[in-house]
């Protein structure tokens, strides 16, 4: 009988070490888009936004969220954009972590001006920058940037088939996450929310 209740005793404690064990693991965060290990750096180099020079560099301490688009866009822009002012929205008291920048593929037509009135409707604090097609070039060479002017309409002119893709930039101003268009907000704000609180 007193066998008994030792092997009951034991069996509970090596459960309750189990769950203990358990309790302490952490599963790993699964990122709706495709987290880069290592991170890859970026250049630090000028581009213009209607208060001035900006680069990248200058978003280093907060989490930054990346696109390359052009002010005439007819669909995906502007999908892109009014989603990541969702994603502001969804991270309430930690908005002020994040940072939206809309670099121009298409400097002909978009200067500075024109682009922060662009992303301005969308978001106050998102900041929009341009420059000379070099420039766009070598910034977005680390993305992988790709864009080419196409032949539109009579009333669009050409259209810019360019990377729907956009990208986060860690605090360190590392690309750290490729998502793909269409990612939904919630999952981006569920991915912030995770890095803001394992900082």
């Amino acid at each position: 009988m007193l066998h008994n209740k030792w092997i009951a005793h034991v069996k509970i404690g090596g459960f309750l070490i189990l769950l203990l064990l358990l309790a302490g693991c952490q599963v790993p965060h699964e990122f709706a888009g495709t987290e880069l290990s290592p991170p890859v750096p970026i250049a630090d180099i000028d581009l213009e936004s209607a208060a001035g020079p900006v680069s990248l560099f200058d978003f280093k301490g907060n989490y930054t969220l990346v696109y390359f688009g052009y002010t005439f866009c007819p669909d995906i822009c502007p999908t892109t954009l009014n989603m990541f002012k969702q994603v502001k929205e969804q991270l309430g008291k930690n908005a002020d972590e994040l940072e939206v920048v809309m670099i121009t593929v298409d400097p002909d037509r978009d200067s500075p001006e024109a682009l922060a009135e662009y992303v301005g409707h969308f978001d106050a604090s998102f900041t929009g920058l341009s420059g000379d097609k070099a420039t766009i070039d070598q910034v977005g060479r680390p993305f992988g940037l790709y864009y080419e002017k196409q032949e539109g309409s009579e009333a669009t002119g050409y259209l810019v088939d360019h990377t729907a893709s956009f990208y986060l930039l860690d605090p360190e101003g590392n690309i750290a996450v490729i998502y793909p268009h269409g990612t939904l907000p919630e999952d981006v704000a569920n991915d912030l929310e995770y890095l803001i609180n394992n900082r």
